[in-house]
């Protein structure tokens, strides 16, 4: 539960979100925060680990998404 939450506060969504919810969230973040966006070497490193978790997230929250348990998609 603790992992449910911790995505869903990264991501800022809702338990309601759709998969277009959580894919327009994701690519927001995604482009606000890709590591090729920097040139400081902290910042790129920062901004690596935190799409790291994003993409993390995004996955873990597709895959327990009622939309892709229906359909039946790993």
């Amino acid at each position: 539960m603790k992992k449910i939450a911790d995505s869903r506060k990264l991501l800022d969504t809702l338990p309601s979100a759709t998969l277009q919810d959580l894919s327009a969230r994701y690519k927001t973040l995604m482009k606000q925060h890709h590591p090729d966006k920097f040139t400081d070497e902290k910042e790129k490193a920062e901004a690596e680990a935190y799409s790291k978790h994003l993409i993390d997230a995004y996955h873990f929250l597709v895959s327990i998404n009622a939309e892709t348990i229906e359909q039946g998609l790993p």
